[in-house]
Parts: structure tokens; sequence; C-alpha cells
């Protein structure tokens, strides 16, 4: 299975200080982003070569930057968009 995006592709972050479960967000852990579907007290990856994180209280800093809305798949030939919604 592939990953979801890529190297080169762009990401479209709609600013927002919450996502809903299911949907695909950026979020800040300790410091270092994530790119992750927010799942019930985890953050799930998209990418199978990734582990899922669990949300404790041990997270410190945790916090929402945005949700993904739209990715810019970047290819030789030309560049699209795909909505996720």
């Amino acid at each position: 299975m592939e990953p979801l995006y890529h190297d080169g592709d762009a990401l479209l972050v709609q600013r927002k200080a919450e996502v809903e479960q299911g949907e695909i967000g950026v979020f800040i852990i300790d410091g270092c982003g994530y790119i992750k579907k927010l799942g019930h007290n985890e953050l799930i990856s998209v990418n199978p070569e990734y582990d899922n994180i669990t949300l404790t209280s041990d997270n410190e800093m945790t916090r929402v930057t945005g949700a993904v809305s739209c990715y810019i798949r970047h290819l030789r030939i030309s560049v699209y968009c795909v909505k996720l919604i």
C-alpha cells in the first residue's frame, strides 16, 4: 500500500483550532509536526511505514494547526489538485 502523500506534493491546509474525528490534520506534538488522521485518542498514520501516535497526557503541548483540505500531486508532466472532501 502506497502512502497518500509523496515527496514533492503540496498540502492545502485550512487553518482551524480543531479537526473532526476522521479528518486529516496537521498536528504539533512536543515541537514535532505530523500529518495524521484524527482517531479516538490517537493520530492515525496515512502512511503505512509510520506508526500511529496514541494521545495521552504524556504528549506535552499537542496542538492542531489545521485540516488538510486538498493536496497537489507533483508529477513530471503536470500538477493537479485532489479535493479530500
